[in-house]
């Protein structure tokens, strides 16, 4: 049921319900389903990301793309999910390519209206989307620093 236990959180900045489970995905044996301590510290963090100013929703998908988490309808959730996996796979081949021995921490994409930073979480990929005027700029957070800087030397 939507808002139930297989849901995520209400998200306050989205005008959409929370979306439960798809009913239509069946998980095999060869990747294992969440457990329930995984999807409370999963459920934990997404309110917390949900918190924050200006998220528009989150997606929480498996190692194989699939989402088991999402505050997005149905159509976006798909879609946002088999883009950003494909593109994190591309991703994590260019780090282990380029950087032996590193591994990809976080990964973001703006856009003029969005902001789509990808999360490992354990097994688990978190996408947030964030609308862009609700976020600072590189060049914001420079300014920002620079005068805090300068209130604290007087």
């Amino acid at each position: 049921e939507v808002g139930g236990q297989n849901s995520c959180p209400p998200n306050k900045h989205s005008q959409h319900p929370p979306l439960p489970l798809s009913p239509h995905i069946s998980f095999s044996h060869h990747f294992h389903t969440p457990s329930n301590t995984q999807m409370s510290e999963l459920d934990e963090l997404t309110k917390k990301v949900l918190d924050n100013k200006g998220v528009e929703g989150i997606i929480v998908i498996n190692s194989l793309g699939i989402p088991i988490r999402s505050t997005f309808e149905n159509r976006a959730t798909v879609q946002y999910s088999a883009q950003i996996h494909s593109l994190m796979d591309k991703a994590y081949s260019v780090c282990r390519t380029m950087n032996v021995g590193d591994d990809l921490e976080c990964f973001r994409v703006r856009t003029k209206q969005n902001e789509i930073i990808v999360t490992p979480v354990r097994d688990y990929m978190m996408i947030t989307v964030q609308r862009m005027e609700e976020v600072a700029t590189p060049q914001e957070v420079a300014n920002k620093s620079t005068e805090e800087g300068a209130t604290e030397e007087q």
